[in-house]
C-alpha cells in the first residue's frame, strides 16, 4: 500500500472542513471555512445554493494548503464526508435546478403531523 496522507472535506451544517490525517490516523491539522446563513423564504424552509458547498471546499482546501504546503505534497487520497440528509436537485448535466434543501428544513414535517 502507498503511505501518504488523507485529506477528509468535511461537509457540516454550518462550515466545510479540510482536515488531513497520516496513515496511522494522527490528526495532521484543520482548515475551517464558514458557509454564509442559510436562506429561509418561509417558516421552517432552510436551503443554500448548492454552488456555495463546492466553493467552500475549494476555499477550505485552499486555505490548508497555503498553511501546510509541505503537507499537501504528501496528500495520496481524498475523501467526503457530508452533512446528512440535504438534497440537492441536477439536470441531466448535472446543474441545480434549485437550491439545496437541508435536513433542517421542516416544511414536510407539518404535512405529515
Amino acid at each position: 500500500m502507498k503511505t501518504g496522507y488523507v485529506l477528509v472535506l468535511d461537509c457540516g451544517t454550518q462550515s466545510m472542513r479540510c482536515i488531513v490525517y497520516d496513515a496511522k490516523g494522527v490528526l495532521l491539522g484543520v482548515a475551517k471555512v464558514k458557509y454564509p446563513a442559510y436562506e429561509t423564504t418561509d417558516e421552517g424552509f432552510i436551503e443554500m445554493h448548492p454552488d456555495i458547498f463546492w466553493d467552500s471546499a475549494c476555499s477550505a482546501v485552499e486555505k490548508f494548503w497555503q498553511q501546510n504546503p509541505e503537507i499537501m505534497d504528501k496528500v495520496v487520497a481524498v475523501t467526503l464526508a457530508s452533512k446528512r440528509s440535504t438534497s440537492v436537485f441536477v439536470d441531466k448535466d448535472g446543474k441545480p435546478l434549485r437550491n439545496a434543501i437541508s435536513w433542517m428544513d421542516t416544511r414536510k414535517l407539518k404535512d405529515n403531523y
